[in-house]
């Protein structure tokens, strides 16, 4: 994580507009938040893919 801190910064696109009032500290934390939720997705969908394989081996046990 800090080597990408160290990076030297490329300009934007010019369509991008970075909000001025944010510092890298924030974004950095928002950042983190969304990986964290992403993770959490996730973790919920393999959870139900699961519970679901789970249930169509019983129903194909039974049969």
């Amino acid at each position: 994580m800090e080597n990408l801190l160290n990076l030297p910064t490329t300009r934007p696109a010019s369509n991008y507009k970075l909000k001025p009032n944010k510092t890298a500290k924030q974004l950095f934390e928002e950042l983190t938040t969304l990986v964290g939720r992403m993770e959490r997705y996730r973790k919920n969908i393999f959870g139900k893919l699961l519970r679901i394989k789970a249930i169509h081996t019983d129903t194909h046990n039974a049969m």
